[in-house]
């Protein structure tokens, strides 16, 4: 199968749970099927996780932004992970949201490309939500995204960058 990918890339996840750690996972961002995968490799064909778009908040954690240092060759270098989180509209209370959804974290080493991911995700999102209106029955209406129960999805089909490529080749380079 054919799966159009608006973008790929490394990222940093935390862990679901208060012990966890962030994890290097390897994101893809699918408009046709409105979702984010994430793998533990290029190279692995079933995504560890997805995380469905439609009717989910994508805002900046500044407050969860953080300086690292890396050693490169000899030299020590000082940097900074930018975080943003992505989270249901009826996510936890104490994650500062409606609900109770799971919130993921993320984070990128660089300003410009968490603006990316944060735009690219937004599109993504709306047009996701655009597709899901008229199959609950909504089309044309405003409703609160909190009142919507949006299953999760347990498995997808996943391709590369922003045509369309055999799944088989999405992982290649």
């Amino acid at each position: 199968m054919r799966v159009a990918v608006v973008r790929y890339g490394w990222l940093r996840k935390l862990g679901a749970t208060s012990l966890s750690r962030w994890k290097r996972r390897w994101f893809v961002l699918s408009e046709q099927r409105g979702s984010v995968s994430y793998y533990t490799s290029k190279l692995q064909q079933t995504p560890r996780g997805v995380i469905p778009l439609a009717f989910t908040e994508v805002r900046r954690e500044p407050a969860r932004n953080d300086t690292y240092q890396r050693i490169v060759g000899s030299t020590r270098k000082t940097l900074v992970a930018y975080c943003f989180s992505i989270g249901s509209a009826s996510s936890s209370a104490k994650a500062g949201r409606r609900g109770g959804g799971r919130v993921y974290y993320l984070y990128t080493d660089t300003r410009q490309s968490m603006d990316q991911w944060i735009d690219a995700i937004a599109t993504v999102r709306a047009s996701a939500e655009a597709r899901a209106l008229p199959a609950l029955g909504l089309k044309g209406q405003t409703m609160g995204a909190a009142a919507l129960s949006v299953p999760s999805v347990n498995s997808m089909d996943i391709a590369t960058n922003s045509t369309d490529y055999p799944e088989s080749d999405w992982h290649a380079g």
